[in-house]
């Protein structure tokens, strides 16, 4: 049978042991979380990138393809021929 000092014993001996056990375990798995939002966080980044870049391209091609239609539309004026296609 257990006594108020063999409490207090395994209370002195284990409540800290115990305790620096688990804000290691919570520290290690903290950090664990933060380096994969951080990746997470990275590929997000490079997806908007990419994104971005692709969104200024087809952008630039539909500044090309209104620039090409008006530059026929003057040919085809200017020629006196009969459109092209419409």
């Amino acid at each position: 049978m257990l006594t108020k000092r063999d409490i207090d014993w395994l209370k002195s001996e284990l409540v800290p042991a115990l305790s620096d056990q688990v804000k290691k375990d919570l520290s290690e798995r903290l950090d664990w979380i933060a380096t994969m939002l951080d990746k997470q966080s990275g590929n997000l980044q490079s997806i908007q990138t990419e994104i971005a870049l692709i969104r200024g391209s087809l952008d630039q091609k539909d500044l090309n393809k209104e620039q090409l239609i008006k530059r026929v539309t003057r040919l085809e004026k200017n020629l006196h021929l009969p459109p092209f296609a419409d």
